[in-house]
């Protein structure tokens, strides 16, 4: 075997080599390696619209108030009895970048619980600071959560723009022994449909253009 016939055996054996070393590494190699990976606080990206609670009997205007993120979960509930009161003031922000209309309503936990025909609905568009729940008395509610609650309000937020409501729920003095069950405890949710406006003013309002002629 002469010389360069050695010499082209020898780089055909180190290419094969080479070749097999590759694949070894690809086979071993861990996905996790080649996909950046990143943890829940930097993927999870912030609702559309935040609901935050605080107590009725606080003043929500204050910059230290204790304001709680109802966003999932109840926002009201008790242990349900003839005059109980559960009211809050409730702030609803829009977190996104377009103007949000929203919708809401008080659900309840249980939609065939039957307390939810003697709780009354109370609904204050602005701020009303509620102390005692003889307060209650000077107001007519809107009827009860049974009644009313599926249509509470709408509102039209701009883009980082909040608004405060109160909203109180009483169960009537004068509900029966039928409303007393084994479990007098019954959740409510505040639940709110976001969608996108379908139109916005400009700096002209909203119909300046009514009239306008569309050209041929």
């Amino acid at each position: 075997m002469n010389i360069k016939r050695i010499l082209s055996l020898i780089m055909v054996l180190s290419m094969v080599a080479a070749a097999a070393v590759t694949m070894s590494s690809c086979e071993n190699l861990d996905i996790d390696d080649l996909i950046p990976s990143f943890n829940d606080e930097s993927t999870e990206a912030e609702p559309d619209i935040t609901i935050e609670r605080l107590s009725c009997n606080a003043d929500p205007n204050v910059d230290n108030a204790a304001w709680e993120d109802v966003s999932t979960g109840y926002a009201f509930g008790a242990l349900w009895e003839p005059g109980c009161v559960v009211a809050y003031h409730i702030r609803l922000t829009n977190n996104s970048v377009l103007a949000r209309k929203l919708s809401y309503s008080i659900v309840p936990e249980n939609k065939n619980d039957k307390k939810s025909d003697v709780i009354d609905l109370y609904y204050f568009d602005m701020p009303t600071v509620i102390s005692e729940r003889e307060q209650l008395d000077e107001y007519e509610p809107l009827g009860t959560v049974a009644e009313n609650g599926n249509a509470l309000g709408t509102i039209v937020l701009m883009p980082g723009e909040s608004i405060i409501i109160t909203v109180a729920l009483k169960m009537q003095m004068t509900a029966g022994q039928e409303y007393n069950t084994s479990n007098n405890e019954l959740n409510f949710a505040f639940s709110v449909i976001s969608s996108l406006v379908e139109s916005e003013d400009d700096s002209f309002g909203a119909d300046y253009d009514t009239d306008a002629l569309n050209p041929q």
